[in-house]
């Protein structure tokens, strides 16, 4: 089941839905790179698991024309402290 989601800039994600679980399965969108033109990226999610009352991905597989990125997690720590510096705009932008 699809789902198009776009921000207020005008990005465009399109986000495919499980029809039996109703998880993520796959995102896709189109990334402008300027002067290099656009490139798809696509993204496979799963390996949903509990992690305290959530179910969560614990895979993602990000890939491009040139690359791929896998990522496993292990470990969710719910409600976690999470310092206030993490969320500081750098300086100058």
């Amino acid at each position: 089941v699809p789902v198009v989601l776009v921000d207020k800039d005008g990005f465009e994600e399109t986000w495919f839905f499980d029809p039996i679980t109703h998880y993520i399965a796959e995102i896709h969108s189109v990334l402008d790179a300027g002067v290099r033109g656009s490139y798809r990226i696509k993204t496979k999610i799963g390996s949903y698991q509990p992690a305290g009352e959530l179910i969560l991905a614990h895979y993602a597989e990000t890939s491009t024309p040139a690359f791929t990125i896998i990522t496993r997690t292990d470990k969710y720590e719910l409600n976690a402290d999470i310092p206030d510096y993490l969320f500081l705009k750098p300086e100058g932008k």
